[in-house]
């Protein structure tokens, strides 16, 4: 008869001696390697692993199993596991990073000045693009308008006046019903180059007093303000929110083929506020006007639109009858809401 207890005895012993084993492998990989030495096992030359199971057959009943015999059997090839500590990887094994250049600024961004404000951005980055003009500016004249805003209405009187080289340019404009006098107003002096008119000041009032002053200073070079520490390169051509109104007709006077459909006329313009950008005048047509001062056939249409919010849209009407004079002008700041429109109504002599 099989000793059951015996056979019991057998298994259990077998079965310790498998987990000291086990145990005793795990504490050799757990004490590590030395540094910078790959185990044979562990390198990719390797052959697979190739494990062998010792199990005991299972006994027929009532047949006890060979004294000390063992039986062995081959498992198929696995896959060798992961050691517990990653070797060390020296430089040279490291893969190559592929080196990417750092990112460049692009080129019109603005400066570290600059990006203080989109105006002086505006002058940075425009000024170089802007083309030369030739110019022929009119005689002297005075312009008298009616001008209505919504349900305001008054009149206006732009004053074009010349002392050799030297100019001066007025607007005054009184509402109906109002207090006798300019309420409102602005002036633009300076003096005539080659390219027309080359302003040095110009200024805002209010009933006869200066308010706000630009200044443009041709000795650096600058345009500098009474009130904002703002400043911008004197470009060649610089206008201010005046000027450009005698200074727009002018070039087309001079240069005739710009006053074709779709031309346009660029210029830096400043006003008193510290505020500075290029206007684009784009040619949008002749339109015939029936003004206060009596019809004009086909006036030559100019606009300029607004680059950024409560920018001004500047539209002018130019008689190319009378040296296109600005018989028509409409200011709007938008999206605000109603602009001003300046419609002439009488033409003086000075």
């Amino acid at each position: 008869m099989i000793d059951l207890r015996a056979y019991a005895t057998a298994r259990q012993q077998w079965a310790t001696a498998v987990v000291l084993l086990v145990l005793a492998v795990h504490a050799l990989m757990l004490a590590g390697w030395p540094q910078g030495v790959v185990p044979a096992w562990q390198r990719s030359t390797a052959a697979p692993l190739r494990v062998r199971q010792l199990a005991w057959p299972q006994p027929a009943r009532g047949d006890a199993p060979p004294a000390g015999q063992v039986v062995q059997a081959e498992t198929t090839a696995v896959q060798q596991p992961l050691p517990l500590r990653a070797p060390v990887r020296t430089a040279a094994a490291l893969p190559a990073v592929s080196q990417q250049p750092e990112p460049q600024p692009a080129a019109d961004a603005p400066s570290p000045r600059a990006a203080d404000s989109p105006a002086t951005a505006d002058a940075t980055a425009d000024a170089p693009a802007l083309p030369q003009y030739t110019a022929v500016p009119p005689s002297p004249y005075t312009l008298r308008y009616a001008w209505t805003r919504g349900s305001l209405q008054g009149h206006a009187e732009l004053r074009w006046e010349l002392q050799g080289d030297e100019y001066r340019l007025t607007l005054t404009r009184n509402a109906e019903g109002g207090r006798p006098g300019p309420s409102l107003g602005s002036a633009s002096v300076g003096r005539l180059g080659p390219g027309g008119l080359l302003p040095e000041r110009h200024t805002e009032s209010r009933r006869g007093r200066d308010v706000r002053a630009a200044n443009f200073q041709r000795d650096s070079e600058r345009i500098t303000f009474s009130g904002p520490r703002q400043e911008y390169p004197l470009v060649p051509g610089a206008q201010d929110r005046l000027s450009w109104i005698v200074q727009l007709p002018a070039i087309l006077q001079a240069q005739p083929a710009l006053q074709a459909d779709g031309s346009e006329i660029a210029m830096f313009v400043v006003g008193s506020r510290g505020d500075g950008e290029t206007w684009l005048f784009t040619v949008l047509g002749r339109e015939d006007l029936d003004l206060p001062e009596g019809p004009v056939r086909g006036a030559l249409h100019l606009r300029r639109e607004p680059r950024r919010p409560y920018d001004t849209q500047a539209e002018v009407w130019l008689d190319p009858a009378r040296t296109l004079l600005p018989v028509r002008l409409r200011l709007t700041v938008r999206p605000a809401g109603d602009g001003v429109d300046f419609r002439l109504e009488e033409i003086v002599t000075n």
